[in-house]
């Protein structure tokens, strides 16, 4: 869900935005600020959530 991806991401600074298409096992987080996004490309690539491992990307 939307409330648990920003559980996830959410230490890592203000997100103005998040999204998951129905239909579609993906998602989009946007942060107020570049290095909050660099800070969960770098920390969460990889990272486990419910039995898939996350790869993150620049929009």
């Amino acid at each position: 869900s939307e409330d648990e991806l920003r559980s996830y991401f959410q230490s890592f600074g203000e997100i103005t935005y998040i999204k998951i298409p129905p239909s579609k096992s993906c998602g989009f987080v946007q942060f107020v600020h570049r290095h909050a996004a660099e800070m969960a490309i770098n920390q969460m690539q990889g990272y486990p959530i419910d039995n898939s491992r996350v790869r993150l990307f620049w929009g």
